[in-house]
């Protein structure tokens, strides 16, 4: 499974892409505490170790990975599995899990 970024509500999205905005005043907190927290690309790990944000400020190509059992809540912006031809996206109005 890969999966890779699309534009944030901070970008201007590119032809057929959505515009993701935050969906009500808590996700935009969560958005602005997070990006406090947050300021380099990449994955950032907390004080409670099990908990890591991972960020990615623009575009990136889909990176073969195989993950251990986890949970991810998309905050902002848009990402896609894909697995083998099928690119399922998901984003703050969606979930996906895969067993």
């Amino acid at each position: 499974m890969s999966i890779h970024d699309q534009p944030t509500a901070s970008k201007v999205p590119g032809p057929g892409v959505k515009k993701i905005v935050p969906i009500d005043p808590r996700q935009a907190e969560l958005v602005e505490r997070i990006a406090r927290a947050v300021n380099t690309d990449g994955v950032n790990q907390t004080a409670f170790a099990p908990l890591a944000f991972i960020r990615a400020s623009q575009v990136v190509q889909p990176l073969p990975t195989i993950y251990a059992p986890s949970l991810c809540i998309v905050v902002q912006g848009r990402k896609h599995a894909i697995m083998g031809d099928e690119s399922i996206p998901y984003d703050p109005s969606c979930s996906l899990a895969e067993t």
